[in-house]
């Protein structure tokens, strides 16, 4: 669980399964327990390399009782309980079956025609510090396939929205509340300011997959005192961004409209960044959703449509070091994730991994 990690385990578990199957292990340590893993297998011989991309934390459990022990793996009516199960521990498990499936048939017959690699993440559900350092590291191909396994009920994603997280942040002059008129508050201008700066990707156009791009205005703070004058306050905001949607292009939109505010007298407002992961789309006719539907049909998936998702995943950090015909596919409910009681079906397990194995196949055979 993330906090406070440990992931570190988990990539020592895992080397000790890829290991003797031929993959050479490059273990990431980002001290205090936590870690990442690159295990790779084949080499460069005419095909283009295949990165299997999944993060090893999980949420906490929470406060809420649970039906069952959450990290129990209890096995019922044809679901496995526990958190992790969906996200993403049943994706990772998928992909390391699928991998060591390939990597042994390899070793024993014809050799991959290319690079088959697990890139697997500390830090994805509180941070991006295992995706950046893999994203950074020599041993990740920088072109290729990739597909995270985050849960998409097997469904190809082919397109993700971008996060643009901003500070809006206003600075007055504090006075005693009796003698408000001698002070510039910082929580008028804010709540003068606000709904414009929100407001510059209403015009923007929306995404057939994702819909439209939106900012939510999800946290505010100010003042230190119900007597005082505000000197100091400030707003953070989430922009979720379609595919084409320029976040320089946003934030210029957002100071634009901060600039043209009515702000009172005496107060001032800037704004600072405080992440900023890209979207991506990749098109419905492109070589890999046609080989990844083909891998779904012969593992039995029934539904494969494309999807977009919303949320991000650590494809925006892995994108950033490479240029990569991108899929989110993976086992489990997306409903389910950070969820108490969280499952993952069996059967999609059992076709994740059968699907990741035949795409495997075809891009490396």
């Amino acid at each position: 669980m993330n906090p406070p990690g440990h992931e570190r385990l988990l990539v020592q578990l895992l080397a000790g399964e890829l290991g003797p199957a031929g993959f050479t292990l490059v273990p990431i340590d980002h001290g205090d327990g936590r870690g990442s893993l690159l295990a790779t297998v084949g080499q460069d011989g005419g095909r283009a390399p295949l990165i299997l991309s999944g993060h090893l934390d999980t949420v906490p459990v929470g406060g809420v009782l649970w039906q069952d022990d959450p990290f129990g793996a209890l096995i019922r009516d044809g679901r496995l309980y526990g958190r992790g199960t969906t996200d993403m521990k049943g994706g990772v498990a998928a992909m390391v079956v699928a991998a060591i499936r390939v990597a042994t048939d390899a070793r024993s017959g014809t050799p991959l025609r290319g690079r088959l690699v697990l890139a697997l993440s500390a830090d994805e559900e509180v941070g991006t510090a295992g995706a950046r350092s893999l994203a950074a590291h020599p041993d990740l191909p920088r072109t290729g396939s990739l597909i995270v396994g985050e849960p998409t009920g097997l469904r190809p994603g082919i397109a993700e929205k971008g996060a643009l997280w901003i500070e809006v942040r206003f600075a007055g002059k504090a006075a005693h509340g009796a003698y408000a008129h001698e002070g510039a508050s910082a929580v008028a201008g804010l709540i003068r300011a606000m709904p414009d700066v929100a407001a510059v990707v209403e015009p923007l156009p929306a995404h057939p997959l994702l819909g439209a791009t939106t900012a939510n205005v999800a946290m505010i703070g100010g003042g230190s005192a119900p007597n005082m004058v505000a000197d100091r306050a400030w707003a953070k905001v989430d922009v979720r961004s379609t595919p084409g949607v320029s976040h320089a292009a946003v934030l210029e939109a957002m100071r634009a409209a901060l600039a043209g505010a009515a702000l009172p007298p005496g107060v001032t407002a800037e704004i600072v960044v405080i992440s900023d992961r890209r979207s991506f789309e990749t098109a419905a006719d492109a070589p890999i959703v046609a080989a990844a539907t083909r891998a779904l049909v012969a593992a039995g998936v029934t539904d494969t449509g494309p999807i977009g998702l919303n949320y991000y995943t650590d494809a925006a950090e892995l994108l950033a070091g490479g240029d990569y015909e991108t899929l989110i596919l993976g086992p489990g409910v997306p409903g389910m994730a950070h969820q108490v009681d969280e499952y993952v079906p069996l059967d999609d397990l059992i076709r994740g991994a059968a699907t990741y194995e035949a795409l495997a196949r075809e891009l490396l055979g």
